[in-house]
């Protein structure tokens, strides 16, 4: 009986051992392949351009008038506040074209006072009194006209004598006319006519002013926004024409670089995203802060400027940087380049891998990002799918599956 046993345990172990040894030959002779399980994704990629950094404001500045500089001038790298002075030409002759335009206004503001207000009593008296002179003189004239016509007829003067009488008479008589009109005028005030020529000449006298004082102030060369001396053209003593440059000014608490980005890119590219800036060992983060409307038609590129923040001033205007700007892809299933077949009459497909064989699945390839194909159809998340040793199997075809990350 125990013998019995023991040939029934015996019997169980050779059929246990010689069914492990047939799987394990099983699985030898089947194809190893490796896969891995899918899901969806949304990668980023860095976009790369590379830029020349400039101050966020710049300025080319010069005299509106001429002149000698006669004001030491501010060195490079001097730093000014707005609207402070950082040149000056000689003033001497607008300060006088100022003041005589002054001058004139003031004369003419005077007489318009005057004219509105309406003659005084005393002009009145005075207008009259040169009034009633006139035609005293003129009947005089016509008195002597009268004895001296007689004596002439007669021919107890001459033709010459006669002549200055008939002048003497000519111009009293307009005398009197224009003693005449001023006695009324005065007595009447001006006429409406008076009234605008007088205004129209107060209004020249006062733009005429107003340019003296420009002029004058434009002596000075004062600072557009607060910022550094950037360049200088000119020194002391020279004399300047105007529009001449005379410095280079530039704000550069922050600085600014203008990228060519590509135009299928620049969705991306948005008005107030961070990027980073990078200058040599040292990276800052930057701002987009304005995006071209139009594209460049030589280059098919779209302009964004992006400002970085240099109040430690430890980059310099003019160098080189480099702007990264990262790009979320597109949410979908990325594979492997080895794990899809692009051949077939179908299209390009993979091998999904389920208990123990492979399926040929077809699929849709959208585009290429960082080197993995963004699958788009075909697959859902939580799939097998084999990524190496793809091409050399078939449909429904067992194989060894080796899970990979």
């Amino acid at each position: 009986m125990r013998w019995r046993i023991y040939y029934i345990l015996l019997f169980l172990l050779i059929f246990i051992l010689s069914g492990c040894g047939s799987e394990e030959v099983s699985n030898e002779s089947l194809k190893t392949v490796y896969i891995t399980e899918v899901t969806f994704s949304q990668p980023v990629r860095d976009s790369q351009l590379t830029g020349i950094l400039q101050p966020e404001k710049e300025a080319i500045l010069s005299f509106q008038v001429a002149g000698q500089i006669e004001q030491e001038m501010m060195e490079i790298g001097t730093e000014a506040k707005k609207g402070e002075v950082l040149a000056a030409i000689s003033s001497e002759l607008y300060q006088w074209q100022a003041e005589a335009a002054r001058a004139q206004l003031d004369e003419a503001q005077a007489v318009r006072q005057q004219v509105e207000s309406g003659a005084r009593a005393e002009e009145i008296k005075q207008a009259e009194a040169v009034f009633n002179q006139a035609k005293a003189s003129a009947e005089l004239a016509r008195s002597e006209y009268q004895r001296m016509k007689s004596l002439y007829e007669a021919g107890a003067i001459s033709e010459s004598a006669f002549e200055a009488v008939i002048t003497k008479l000519e111009v009293s008589e307009q005398q009197l006319t224009q003693a005449e009109e001023a006695y009324q005028l005065t007595l009447k005030g001006a006429r409406d006519e008076q009234k605008k020529q007088v205004a129209a000449k107060v209004n020249q006298a006062s733009s005429q002013s107003k340019l003296s004082q420009e002029q004058l102030e434009k002596t000075r060369l004062t600072a557009p926004f607060e910022g550094v001396v950037l360049e200088k053209f000119a020194s002391v003593g020279e004399l300047v024409s105007p529009g001449r440059a005379i410095y280079r000014f530039g704000y550069i608490d922050h600085l600014k670089v203008s990228l060519p980005v590509p135009s299928k890119e620049i969705k991306d590219w948005s008005t107030g995203k961070k990027v980073k800036v990078v200058n040599g060992t040292m990276v800052k983060v930057g701002e987009i802060t304005r995006v071209s409307p139009a594209t460049n038609r030589g280059t098919g590129t779209v302009t964004v400027e992006v400002v970085v923040d240099n109040k430690d001033r430890a980059w310099l205007s003019g160098e080189t940087v480099s702007v990264i700007n990262q790009i979320q892809e597109e949410k979908g299933i990325y594979l492997n380049p080895s794990a899809v077949i692009q051949k077939g009459e179908g299209g390009p497909y993979v091998f999904i891998f389920e208990q123990g064989q492979v399926r040929k699945q077809k699929v849709t390839v959208k585009k290429v990002v960082k080197g993995d194909l963004l699958v788009t159809s075909g697959l859902i998340s939580g799939q097998k799918v084999v990524v190496q040793g793809a091409n050399f199997l078939s449909d429904g075809e067992k194989v060894f599956g080796e899970e990979v990350k």
